[in-house]
């Protein structure tokens, strides 16, 4: 794993496997430990070939009593197989670039984001993993457990502004309470050395299921990156992983041999036959949608199929697309990407965020690079949430805690609030899309 920030480099160096034998007899936490290590294993062990679009909001360096600030977002394409993570610009025909801070060129930046824990808890036997009891995470019922990982087991290979060192790691993560499947890792470095001018370095990943034919595998969805100075300058990276799409049924991803520059030229040729089958619409267009069926939000299931229809006709003229017109009733289909109860707010309000990726009419198929424009007024949907909590004291006396949130713009994706007003959205609710212009940083 690498971070950089041109100011940091981090590499994980990895074990081999060790076969995983669980015993009937063994105590309950020692059973739930092997049998999660054992589910996570089928799940992160062949990742099929796939493409993400990357979104990175990254913050200005802050003293610790400032304000976050966005510095800047950086939008590239991600493909990842056969041991290999390759970036390009969203729309150039081809990936060339395995070093993401060669492409960007600057900033705080993160990747490897792929295998590194994952890889270490659930596939080298790395990590010493303790059972922490029952959880709710993310609206989820969960498992939780902590985990080290020893320096010499699994480390992080520091490069910051020019000093490097071997740092170990710790955290916790949790497993849904039904299938074990992994949700969400907090991971941190421990026994920074003096060499390195940090006082902390952590990451938080949550993970989604993506569907391999009649299997699944897990990719993580969202990364939190943060890294203190020792001076308290604090640095931050928002991560989120969108338009994930599988074009090779399986690779090798999470295995021990080393990459290879022909797995890498591999990787390339097989992006680009996969890409060419693509349309790629131009900058600009207004795309009105309204959803074909009825979506529960309470109750619903995250990573559901939604799909949604092209209300009118959408004229294009553009030079740098032989399209000229995407014809009304065009399916536009997606996800469910979160349904999250917002247990710190007043009232039973939960965050959900619908995904859509794809572009469907007859011959073609573009990929949903648009912008959430608006969305048809609806008692109890709102992209802004803020509610009051009044606690009483003693002699009579009350406080009131003012509590907001809002969410984050992510290209194909509508999220947004729903208060206990809105169980469901109905068939036929509107939203209007921009298409995106592609943004080189």
């Amino acid at each position: 794993m690498h971070f950089v920030c041109k100011r940091a480099r981090l590499a994980l160096g990895l074990l081999a496997p060790i076969a995983l034998v669980i015993a009937a007899d063994l105590p309950p936490d020692v059973l739930l430990v092997a049998h999660t290590v054992q589910a996570n294993r089928q799940l992160f062990t062949h990742l099929p070939q796939f493409t993400c679009l990357e979104t990175i909001s990254r913050s200005k360096p802050r003293k610790p009593n400032q304000k976050v600030q966005l510095q800047d977002i950086v939008q590239l394409d991600v493909a990842v197989g056969d041991k290999e993570e390759l970036y390009s610009w969203p729309g150039d025909p081809a990936f060339s670039s395995s070093d993401l801070p060669s492409l960007v060129g600057h900033g705080f930046l993160a990747n490897g984001l792929f295998e590194n824990f994952a890889h270490i808890l659930f596939i080298s036997n790395s990590a010493v993993i303790r059972a922490a009891g029952p959880d709710v995470v993310l609206g989820r019922k969960a498992f939780h457990f902590t985990f080290r990982i020893p320096s010499l087991q699994g480390f992080w290979n520091v490069n910051w502004l020019g000093a490097q060192g071997r740092v170990e790691q710790q955290g916790e993560f949790w497993v849904d309470e039904t299938d074990l499947a992994l949700i969400r890792l907090d991971a941190a470095a421990v026994d920074i050395p003096v060499t390195l001018p940090l006082s902390s370095l952590s990451e938080r990943i949550t993970y989604r299921s993506l569907a391999v034919g009649a299997a699944r595998v897990l990719i993580p969805e969202t990364v939190t990156l943060k890294a203190v100075e020792r001076s308290g300058l604090v640095n931050e990276d928002s991560v989120s992983f969108s338009h994930c799409r599988v074009f090779e049924a399986e690779s090798s991803l999470l295995v021990d041999s080393a990459p290879t520059a022909e797995a890498g030229k591999q990787l390339a040729s097989s992006v680009q036959r996969f890409e060419t089958q693509n349309e790629v619409l131009p900058g600009g267009l207004l795309l009105s949608i309204r959803l074909d069926k009825d979506l529960p939000t309470v109750g619903g299931v995250v990573g559901a199929r939604i799909s949604a229809v092209l209300e009118s006709d959408v004229k294009i003229h553009s030079p740098s697309t032989p399209l000229e017109l995407i014809p009304k009733g065009a399916l536009v289909t997606g996800r469910v990407r979160e349904l999250q109860r917002m247990d710190d707010m007043a009232g039973q309000a939960s965050l959900v965020g619908l995904e859509f990726d794809e572009l469907h009419w007859p011959g073609h198929l573009a990929r949903f690079f648009a912008n959430l424009y608006s969305m048809q007024p609806t008692a109890g949907v709102d992209t802004k949430l803020s509610g009051e909590t009044t606690t009483d004291h003693l002699f009579g006396r009350t406080s009131t805690t003012v509590t907001s949130a809002t969410v984050t713009a992510i290209p194909g994706v509508a999220s947004f609030f729903l208060t206990s007003a809105a169980k469901t959205l109905p068939k036929g609710f509107r939203m209007t899309w921009r298409t995106q212009e592609i943004k080189r940083k």
